[in-house]
């Protein structure tokens, strides 16, 4: 959105949100409001789904920091962006806003 502080320079980011919740319906659509509050207009949800408890254990260190963040406030995103000028989705991030 216009009044994002990356407007210009930005083309977009995949957004990885946990959300903690009962219902997978309703964690994504708090997940959608935590990125339209951000100043960000979500496109596609590429992935949805519930974590199964022996998976936490397997979690990398990001992932695991991410997941305890969301215990604690309830919900937590990581944003990986990329330039507008050159730049595709398949560049690297050029910053990560959580």
């Amino acid at each position: 959105m216009p009044k994002n502080k990356n407007f210009n320079t930005v083309g977009g980011a995949y957004v990885h949100v946990w959300v903690m919740d009962h219902a997978l319906e309703s964690a994504q659509d708090r997940a959608l409001t935590y990125i339209k509050d951000r100043s960000w207009t979500p496109q596609e949800v590429l992935n949805a789904f519930e974590i199964q408890q022996e998976q936490i254990s397997a979690l990398g260190k990001d992932e695991e920091n991410l997941y305890l963040m969301a215990q604690v406030y309830g919900i937590a995103a990581d944003f990986l962006a990329w330039k507008k000028e050159p730049g595709n989705p398949e560049d690297p991030p050029q910053f990560s806003e959580a």
